[in-house]
């Protein structure tokens, strides 16, 4: 998940490496004195800039949300899988219910696929 988040700042940026490039550039050539003279380009320049990575990172970086999601899926899984034996073997004799029953058949499906 560091990862994922390193690459969005770094995507972030680069944006923002582009738009000052491309348009605050033009406006002062000393970036201290750009922030103190056009306080409002710069942060037009930062929303710009922002809104590109977020775009660029919702098709760019899909698979490693995809893959981020599936890690944390399978940890809950197994910790709630952990709790209930552990439930089970401290309740012995506790009666089985329905959903019992049809989580299990859940998981045999899911583990069969």
């Amino acid at each position: 998940m560091l990862k994922y988040t390193v690459v969005r700042l770094g995507l972030f940026a680069v944006c923002f490496g582009v738009v000052w490039a491309v348009w605050l550039r033009g406006l002062d050539s000393d970036f201290g004195s750009l922030i103190r003279s056009y306080p409002d380009q710069m942060f037009w320049g930062l929303v710009i800039a922002a809104v590109v990575s977020m775009a660029i990172s919702f098709f760019a970086l899909r698979q490693m949300r995809e893959d981020i999601s599936t890690g944390i899926n399978d940890r809950v899984n197994r910790r709630l899988s952990e709790r209930a034996e552990s439930a089970a073997a401290e309740h012995p004799n506790r009666r089985r219910t329905a959903a019992d029953e049809d989580a299990e058949a859940e998981d045999a499906e899911a583990e069969s696929s």
